[in-house]
């Protein structure tokens, strides 16, 4: 089943490059991310993960096959639709996305603002910072930091300010601005290293570097796979890093039950180990939903708690709903499940066939608008798709508040822009 199922992806990949004319596109990048993960899986250096089903391969086969379907024929329609618009009217919608720095700045810096006071406020009201608290021996974690809802609106709110500083300053020329987006940047990355967040700082990374490639200056082959080799070198040490310190690496050995002979004594790999588990386990996790037939519970419940303020699923659906769903995880210390996991587990294959058409059908609107236009606006919402489906292995992070609603903010922030500029030009 490995073997038909390497065959399928390749072949969605060969479909995804003929009918883009581009070698990294969204269909590339998100069965890529799936193949590497279950090509790792079967390293099995934990005694966590056990032989996939052919249930399991038959699930990851059928999502990847939505989801290409979705993002082609999503592409083509919204492609022919645009090609049928007014020139005039296109023209006029294009131009009024081309913003000023200075329309940038000065929102930009509003923005900023308030996100440092909201943040001021949650430390007060959290009594102190993780990074604190792990100092000291507090027992307090990352998980009791922060105001409910409020923290994870402010954290997709830092995710679009450190994309649009790393925009601007690409796009800047005035080397004072240049520092002071750098600034901005590097409050942003020292607050969530402050909270001891890798996910924050993972999505971060990433959006950066999707608006660097799509805004950089004509390259070098060789220079620009060593300077990519280099940043996933120093992304998977940096992981390890804040990994061992959260956890402490000889306890991450004994949690993850990596074999003996692996890891006893490399904790120069334990970068290497911890991206590897996160990767893994999803898929082991997955496996185990499937082999105990752990499907068809709990209806949309599963759906809706993933993004429902708790107040709100638990006053739509009846309390005991959650204990009718049986536990599906290898184990509680790796609770990644991938992103269709709640709706296999609400609504069976079906479930997993929404999603996964929900996220080619996003990818296929998106990457369509920045094949038409690559604007600013355009490019902030593709890099943000990119870090959602790169991250599809490991959370459901179109539905997840710091990731899905960055997409939210950038559409009001260029809405109001675009209206504020007519208005502006109509006085």
């Amino acid at each position: 089943m490995l073997g038909l199922y390497v065959f399928s992806v390749v072949a969605l990949i060969i479909w995804g490059y003929f009918l883009t004319k581009k070698k990294m596109n969204p269909v590339t990048i998100y069965n890529m991310i799936w193949l590497v993960a279950i090509l790792l899986y079967q390293l099995k250096i934990s005694g966590l993960q056990q032989e996939l089903d052919d249930a399991t391969y038959w699930l990851f086969i059928m999502k990847s096959v939505v989801f290409t379907a979705g993002f082609s024929v999503f592409y083509k329609l919204r492609l022919n639709k645009r090609q049928k618009n007014a020139v005039k009217k296109e023209t006029r919608r294009q131009k009024s996305i081309a913003f000023s720095e200075n329309n940038y700045k000065k929102l930009l810096i509003l923005v900023f603002a308030i996100w440092c006071f909201v943040e001021i406020v949650e430390t007060i009201y959290s009594g102190g910072l993780p990074i604190v608290w792990k100092l000291i021996g507090d027992p307090r974690t990352y998980s009791d930091y922060g105001i409910s809802t409020v923290h994870g609106l402010m954290n997709a709110v830092g995710l679009v300010i450190i994309s649009l500083s790393t925009m601007l300053y690409l796009k800047s020329k005035d080397r004072k601005r240049k520092l002071g987006y750098v600034g901005i940047i590097l409050v942003c990355l020292g607050f969530y290293l402050s909270v001891i967040t890798r996910q924050v700082i993972v999505s971060a990374v990433i959006q950066m570097f999707v608006i660097y490639l799509l805004m950089r200056k004509p390259y070098k082959k060789k220079s620009f796979y060593l300077k990519l080799v280099a940043l996933i070198v120093a992304g998977v040490a940096a992981f390890g890093i804040v990994g061992n310190f959260r956890t402490g690496y000889e306890n991450f050995l004994n949690v993850a039950e990596i074999n003996n002979e692996v890891g006893s004594s490399q904790s120069s790999m334990a970068g290497f180990y911890w991206v590897y588990m996160y990767l893994t386990m999803s898929i082991a996790n997955i496996n185990n939903a499937v082999v105990l037939d752990v499907n068809n519970f709990g209806g949309l419940y599963p759906v809706a708690r993933t993004f429902l303020p708790t107040v709100i699923s638990k006053a739509i659906f009846p309390t005991d709903t959650a204990i009718k769903i049986p536990n599906y995880l290898v184990t509680p210390a790796f609770t990644v499940s991938g992103y269709f996991i709640d709706f296999y587990v609400g609504l069976g294959a079906l479930g997993v066939a929404i999603i996964a058409a929900l996220y080619g059908i996003l990818g296929g609107l998106i990457y369509n608008a920045i094949q038409k236009k690559m604007n600013d606006r355009n490019i902030l919402l593709y890099a943000v798709y990119v870090q959602i489906i790169l991250l599809s292995f490991f959370y459901n992070h179109l539905l997840y508040l710091p990731s899905g609603f960055q997409l939210v903010i950038i559409l009001v922030f260029y809405y109001f822009l675009t209206r504020n500029k007519d208005r502006h030009e109509t006085s």
